[in-house]
């Protein structure tokens, strides 16, 4: 069976300090993150080899093939899982500032400015809950 791992940071818990403190990023990772991980790794055991063997992006894209009594154990670890190694890689600690490129051009066009885009993108996901 593939037994998902916290991935290795790529940088160190003070890193993102005074953004976000060390104490936080230690138990984000430490504990929030390997919880998700040992939680999907327990849920993946029931299930078939040719399950276990898939990447979680694969098993997600797939709820439907998953046993039913382990299916919203996979679907919220599993989400947490790869949720925070998404967002481990989309911190570092030289970054921050307004998008550049494509991608403020497309905000702009869509928003009208970064600024109503975070305005916005806030007021639809303050209610949202779920893992990562």
């Amino acid at each position: 069976m593939t037994k998902y791992e916290l991935p290795s940071l790529p940088y160190s818990f003070d890193s993102l300090e005074p953004h976000i403190d060390t104490r936080t990023m230690e138990i984000h990772y430490t504990k929030h993150h390997q919880t998700y991980t040992n939680n999907l790794n327990s849920a993946l055991e029931k299930c078939s080899e040719e399950i276990q063997s898939k990447d979680i992006t694969d098993i997600l894209n797939n709820l439907d093939a998953v046993p039913s009594d382990v299916k919203s154990t996979i679907n919220f670890n599993g989400g947490g899982y790869d949720n925070h190694r998404i967002f481990w890689n989309n911190l570092t600690p030289n970054g921050g500032g307004e998008p550049q490129g494509s991608i403020a051009e497309a905000i702009g066009n869509s928003f009208d400015s970064f600024g109503a885009f975070k305005e916005k993108f806030t007021s639809n996901t303050v209610a949202i809950q779920g893992s990562g």
